[in-house]
């Protein structure tokens, strides 16, 4: 018996500069050089077909190999929604767009009685069209019957560019760790990632329906049953996915409950300002029925807000102008920010735990100032 190996010719690495193109012409010329068949030459013809659908099958192939081969491996992968897969088995989530920010100081007028008010979340200063919003709410005790700085408010707080948006109610099904996703296709654009509330309203013993708000956790293993807690992910399609227990580790979704998503939209680059501006301008209370509604049902015990004649009584001003925007994490930022996040665990013992965790829960334009003694 007589085995004859043909010979190719070709480099062990050759098939890697292999394309649809350069394939068919290989084959093509080995089937000439041969002389038994001919009608590869005619385009049209039934080999010529024949040997189209081998190439571009071949190159589709090879496209695969090269991507399972490269992009599976956390140390090779070089797209984002792979290395976004890799990393979730890290429980990392990647940090997304971070709005800009202002610090201000604020002054209560006369007109203010002496007492405790608060100032509702999602208030927010409208700058000519640019908006900055408060992002939680803010109480704070008036003790002069004269003009007054509010220094606690304005040393504990800031104003975040964009303006708060409500996502369509979700109805929950009621599976264990059953996860609800804010669906906008430009979430990884426009939507800051720092600042986005959870609310679900279930009915309790009596029947009566109210809404609570969730809290977000590092991890659901962490939490006790019946705890109000999500975890926030943004995945590998650039949309934020928040994913509630199973009244084992939280508390798990019944039928019915209804999801209220409320994040913060923002004009990025075209939303930064300069120093002095928020001074020209009031301060305007969030008026929506069903945000107004939730944040009823939601405030803590004995908490006054300000009506909206009260509001006008505060004045704002900023001595510094707002940071910039700081966009999703790249892929080389969560080659670096994933390990050390997973050797953490969720610790803050030495300086890199700290900076890694003001990384993550901050925007990045203040890092180094808030981390500058660490």
């Amino acid at each position: 018996l007589v085995v004859i190996i043909t010979e190719f010719n070709l480099p062990n690495n050759t098939y890697a500069a292999f394309d649809a193109v350069t394939l068919r012409e290989l084959i093509v010329n080995r089937l000439l050089e041969k002389g038994v068949f001919t009608d590869q030459i005619f385009v049209g013809s039934n080999m010529s077909s024949l040997i189209d659908v081998m190439s571009y099958s071949y190159h589709v192939l090879m496209f695969y190999l090269n991507q399972t081969s490269s992009e599976a491996m956390f140390t090779e992968a070089q797209i984002y929604e792979n290395i976004n897969r890799i990393v979730k088995l890290l429980n990392y989530s990647p940090v997304g767009y971070q709005t800009s920010t202002v610090g201000f100081s604020v002054n209560a007028s006369s007109d203010l009685s002496i007492g405790s008010y608060t100032i509702p979340r999602y208030s927010f200063i409208n700058t000519g069209g640019i908006k900055y919003s408060l992002n939680r709410d803010i109480t704070f005790t008036k003790e002069l019957t004269v003009e007054e700085t509010l220094t606690s408010v304005g040393n504990e707080n800031l104003l975040h560019q964009g303006s708060y948006e409500e996502h369509p109610i979700q109805s929950a099904i009621g599976e264990d760790f059953e996860t609800v996703t804010l669906t906008l296709t430009d979430s990884v654009s426009t939507i800051d990632s720092s600042n986005l509330d959870v609310y679900v309203r279930t009915s309790d013993t009596s029947g009566n329906r109210a809404w609570s708000q969730y809290n977000q956790t590092d991890s659901l293993f962490l939490e006790s049953p019946g705890s109000l807690v999500y975890e926030k992910r943004l995945n590998e399609n650039g949309r934020f996915e928040f994913k509630f227990g199973n009244d084992i580790y939280g508390r798990k979704l019944v039928p019915n409950d209804e999801v209220l998503l409320v994040y913060l939209r923002s004009d990025r680059d075209d939303g930064i300002i300069g120093a002095n501006t928020l001074s020209k301008y009031p301060l305007t209370l969030y008026n929506s029925a069903k945000v107004s509604e939730v944040i009823n049902d939601t405030k803590p015990e004995g908490i006054v807000y300000l009506t909206f004649s009260q509001v006008s009584t505060l004045s704002f001003t900023n001595t510094y102008g707002s940071t910039t925007p700081s966009d999703k994490e790249s892929v080389e930022s969560i080659k670096q920010n994933a390990p050390k996040f997973f050797s953490s665990q969720n610790r803050l013992i030495t300086a890199p735990d700290y900076k890694s965790h003001i990384d993550r829960k901050y925007g990045r334009e203040e890092i180094e100032y808030m981390t500058s003694d660490l």
